[in-house]
């Protein structure tokens, strides 16, 4: 599974700060992945990302937006 590295967005809405996830490593081929497995794995990392992106657009610190990220996965 992959998620699109970069999302454009016109430079004055660009934030200042990045977040970056990880969704997992192992032995899991896309074979042994059914695709509502992927679907519901592709929500939970859209979520940490969202998680963590409210808390740093509002200014919050990156230990904060992290903690946030990690409690939704």
């Amino acid at each position: 599974m992959s998620l699109p590295t970069q999302v454009d967005a016109p430079a004055a809405a660009q934030p200042r700060w990045s977040l970056v996830i990880h969704g997992g490593a192992g032995i899991l081929t896309r074979d042994s992945v059914s695709p509502e497995q992927e679907t519901g794995a592709r929500a939970g990392l859209a979520a940490a990302l969202a998680a963590g992106s409210e808390i740093l657009s509002a200014g919050g610190d990156a230990l904060d937006a992290v903690q946030a990220a990690v409690q939704v996965l």
